[in-house]
């Protein structure tokens, strides 16, 4: 069987590891193959006292800080690089998954070596029956959603190819990783839509499994300092991952958007985090200006070939587009991006 690494970064996780390290145990998938790394980001609960008394077993690293999301998954990610793992899964402290749902995952990406990441189908942990996302999109100007969030679990759902994989549970190819580069370190909130498209630059497909089955504690968080760091990650994004003709297409919807964007988000009371995400992206261009490089002269698809990846319209029933103006302005959006696309197609 494949060697699989499951890296689970884990942060003030107790109350949660209770029901997702149990679970695991469970798994079918042969325990000699398989390797649980648990990162931990300086907890201050029992956090790491559960998993040394508990699950001795398990790979424990401790962080002497709390160094967030991408930075904490990439210790994990480099470690199990380092020990020849042929696929590493990235888990959320706040799952619980089903015992087959590691061989499900496996076997999707054995079927094609340009698979690069596989997604399970997640659902929510208090309702078991409805999705909270079996796979990811993006849309043109840099949003990442759940597609079908919320709808009821569909039994018949086939395999597919989606934008992106959710980093609450996902299965990637090490190849796929050293090709592409870890998690964007100066991200946060966005590292996830970042590493799929770099991974489809890299020429892989991403797919879901939907019958490899997570459940998620999923919580809606709508705190100011969040708008500001998907502010500044959707744009960083943008400007890095597009070709340059791409961003001159969009260029004149993104500085509408834009504005749009500020008035909103005065009228929300964040309008000063708003700005400081240009500012912060202005000071930060010599950092972007390097990092674009790296993903342009790594890429092997050009941008026709990535838009038939990119959304045109948002889901207005997700969380975080709850506004009755993005249903109102969906139509011209979708219409515009069909425009673009047939002019990056000419």
């Amino acid at each position: 069987m494949p060697k699989v690494a499951i890296i689970i970064l884990v942060y003030n996780g107790e109350k949660y590891l209770l029901d997702l390290l149990p679970s695991l145990k469970r798994q079918d998938y042969p325990e000699e193959s398989c390797q649980i790394i648990l990162v931990d980001n300086n907890s201050q609960d029992k956090s790491a006292e559960y998993i040394k008394n508990n699950f001795p077993q398990f790979v424990f690293i401790p962080n002497q800080k709390n160094k967030g999301f991408a930075k904490g998954n990439n210790i994990g990610i480099k470690y199990a690089l380092e020990e020849s793992f042929d696929y590493l899964v990235l888990l959320n402290q706040d799952t619980a998954v089903e015992p087959n749902w590691l061989g499900e995952l496996v076997k999707t990406i054995e079927k094609d070596e340009k698979i690069g990441a596989v997604q399970p189908m997640i659902l929510f942990w208090d309702k078991k029956d409805k999705i909270n996302s079996s796979g990811n999109a993006i849309h043109f100007l840099g949003f990442g959603f759940s597609e079908d969030f919320n709808q009821i679990k569909n039994l018949n759902q086939e395999e597919r190819e989606i934008s992106y994989a959710s980093g609450a549970a996902v299965l990637f190819r090490a190849k796929a990783l050293e090709e592409a580069g870890l998690f964007d370190e100066n991200l946060f909130y966005s590292e996830d839509v970042d590493l799929g498209w770099r991974i489809r630059l890299a020429g892989y497909k991403i797919i879901n499994a939907p019958r490899a089955e997570v459940f998620h504690k999923y919580s809606f968080s709508r705190n100011k300092d969040k708008y500001y760091f998907l502010e500044y990650g959707r744009i960083f994004t943008l400007l890095k991952n597009y070709e340059i003709f791409t961003l001159i297409l969009i260029l004149p919807l993104l500085v509408f958007w834009e504005i749009g964007m500020i008035i909103y988000s005065f009228l929300k009371g964040w309008g000063n985090l708003k700005m400081k995400s240009y500012k912060d992206i202005f000071f930060s261009f010599t950092i972007l200006i390097k990092k674009r490089r790296e993903v342009q002269k790594m890429r092997k698809i050009n941008d026709k070939e990535i838009c038939k990846y990119i959304k045109g319209k948002i889901n207005s029933n997700y969380e975080d587009f709850k506004n009755p103006l993005f249903k109102l302005i969906n139509p011209f959006l979708n219409l515009y991006w069909r425009l673009v696309k047939f002019l990056i197609h000419l």
